[in-house]
């Protein structure tokens, strides 16, 4: 038996390990890289350049064991840590819970959800027990579920259960509404459930060391987790209600949200936490900077979801966001945004966050490229640089390529470009030449891959996740060590998984592929701004490829790496003014 042929047994093994345990991804993956790697080694010609890259390998059997850890994967789902079916969740929750179906069916219900319902069997029985208007948006969530490409956000709303006679007031009860699916075989489904809040002293110190939060607003703020209204607060308080709306606001500055129920959804997702967990999930939400956003129809009547950062009124930028980045950025680097009357349109790419599954994975930058248009529609620009960030220097090169006369310049920061060889794959690090690889010669592969990958992310391991990224030692490790770049990498994270790995298959094909097609068609200026310790896109491969070009300029950063725009935010925006200003 070959050395690669062992490690083949293992590897089939523990291919089965990681999709029960999580933890052991890095260990999964370590024996993927070996593996690949030795079947690059065995290519006829390792060093061929464009012969080599063409070719596919081909392992059946290694092909029918990732595939069935795949569907073992799916069918447990990514909604209560291996629960493989609704009834199933359903039965594990103690609060009041209750699935509603595309027809306003009630299908499954546990024995607290029953006591409260009695005999209400369908959605429509719940109008005595909540208010007209969260009536009407429960209403629109069933009915958009036969529609799953639209993703909907948590709900929250008062749910009305006996009147206290003595009182003759409603005891109100806070309840989230999601939609869910536990598989893609199965169908998606409105969940209902009642918010337990277990408010103590150690989740008021948390909320005071993360938010600040007053002595008067903690008082507030525990009200407002009791379902109880501004109103009845200021009432039991002795407080006029203008005081009380007061302090709410004050409360949604702190805490970076922007209504009374993101407010509240903040407080129930730390109760959930421990007291660590906690204080830093609300520092993440301290610390970035996600702008304003709103909903724009593009190609197929879709919504696209857009973020704008920065100047209200400023100067905009197209801002092309890559696989794992995300558009959260830091407060501070907001900040330098609207100090240069600056104001990036970041669209949210299908499949990321909560822009709905578009695109077939061959023309994925040029179908993005006809939505943005009509962003630029919308927006009433006419013309805009465009940012593409990344894995987004594809995106945005296709959109310089079909929209010319809407693009004026490109400016890609640790951008990828065209593959031509195997030598432009092999220089990458550890972990992402191993994604890299699996695209390009094993795609079949790729999605157990990203999905095992996804639930380690899932379980709170975006430092691991991370840190496989960035080998200790390197200029991105060193920057991570900064909490605010750290949560916003995070963030890009959990905005990358939220709907699968679909996301990453599509943009995984694009940056592992020769893409120069596009450049035909490219006059407008381009800068690449770039990492001299780029650990994914070599700055040699930068180097070779922007010297063929007249119009394409190269800056490097000599002691930085994939993360410059994050190290160097201020340099970034400079050039960017720059190019503004020709």
């Amino acid at each position: 038996m070959t050395s690669n042929s062992a490690n083949k047994a293992r590897l089939i093994a523990e291919i089965y390990e990681v999709v029960l345990k999580p933890e052991r991804y890095d260990h999964f993956m370590a024996l993927w890289e070996r593996h690949i790697s030795g079947e690059i080694g065995e290519l006829e010609t390792i060093k061929g350049e464009a012969s080599s890259i063409n070719k596919y390998i081909n392992d059946p059997e290694l092909e029918a064991h990732f595939q069935r850890a795949y569907e073992i994967l799916e069918k447990l789902g990514r909604e209560g840590s291996g629960i493989a079916s609704v009834s199933e969740f359903t039965a594990k929750k103690t609060e009041a819970t209750f699935f509603i179906d595309v027809d306003g069916e009630i299908i499954h219900e546990n024995k607290s959800a029953r006591k409260l319902l009695g005999n209400i069997t369908a959605f429509k029985g719940l109008s005595s027990f909540i208010d007209a208007k969260d009536h009407e948006r429960l209403h629109t969530m069933i009915l958009r579920l036969n529609r799953p490409n639209i993703m909907e956000q948590l709900h929250i709303f008062h749910f009305n259960l006996d009147k206290n006679e003595s009182t003759k007031k409603n005891k109100q009860q806070l309840f989230f509404a999601r939609t869910m699916q536990f598989s893609h075989s199965q169908p998606v489904l409105l969940c209902i459930y009642e918010l337990g809040v277990n408010w103590d002293e150690g989740l008021e110190v948390m909320l005071k060391e993360a938010f600040e939060f007053s002595s008067r607003e903690l008082l507030v703020a525990r009200g407002l987790c009791e379902g109880k209204t501004l109103e009845r607060i200021a009432t039991e308080r002795e407080r006029s209600i203008h005081t009380v709306r007061a302090q709410v606001k004050s409360m949604l500055r702190k805490t970076g949200t922007a209504s009374q129920s993101d407010l509240v959804r903040v407080m129930v997702a730390l109760a959930s936490f421990g007291r660590t967990q906690t204080i830093k999930s609300a520092n993440t939400l301290k610390r970035l900077e996600f702008g304003e956003q709103f909903m724009i129809s593009v190609e197929g009547d879709r919504k696209m979801p857009v973020y704008q950062i920065g100047a209200q009124n400023g100067r905009p930028v197209l801002f092309i966001h890559g696989i794992l980045d995300g558009i959260a950025i830091s407060k501070s680097v907001s900040k330098l945004l609207v100090k240069n009357n600056i104001r990036l349109i970041a669209p949210v790419r299908p499949s990321f966050s909560n822009s709905p599954s578009a695109y077939t994975i061959k023309t994925a930058p040029d179908e993005f490229a006809l939505d943005l248009r009509y962003v630029m529609d919308h927006l009433e620009i006419e013309k805009t640089p465009i940012i593409g960030h990344m894995a987004g220097s594809v995106y945005a090169f296709a959109a310089a390529s079909i929209l010319p006369d809407r693009i004026s310049s490109i400016l890609n920061v640790s951008g990828g470009v065209p593959i031509k060889s195997l030598s432009q794959l092999s220089s990458m690090s550890n972990r992402q030449r191993a994604v890299a690889w699996t695209a390009r010669f094993m795609p079949n592969l790729l999605p157990v891959i990203l999905r095992a990958g996804i639930s380690q992310i899932d379980r709170g391991d975006e430092d691991k996740f991370m840190n496989a990224l960035y080998a200790e030692g390197s200029k991105d490790r060193d920057v991570v060590t900064n909490v605010d770049i750290r949560t916003a990498i995070h963030a890009g994270y959990k905005f990358a998984v939220a709907q699968g790995h679909r996301a990453f298959e599509v943009d995984s094909r694009h940056i592992t592929r020769d893409w120069s097609s596009y450049l035909a068609d490219v006059r407008q200026q381009v800068i690449f701004a770039h990492g001299v310790f780029d650990p994914t896109v070599a700055i040699k491969s930068v180097r070779e490829f922007t010297s063929q070009y007249d119009n394409i300029k190269l800056i490097e950063h000599k002691d930085a790496g994939q993360l410059l725009f994050y190290q160097k935010p201020k340099a970034i925006i400079s050039t960017l003014c720059k190019m503004l200003e020709e």
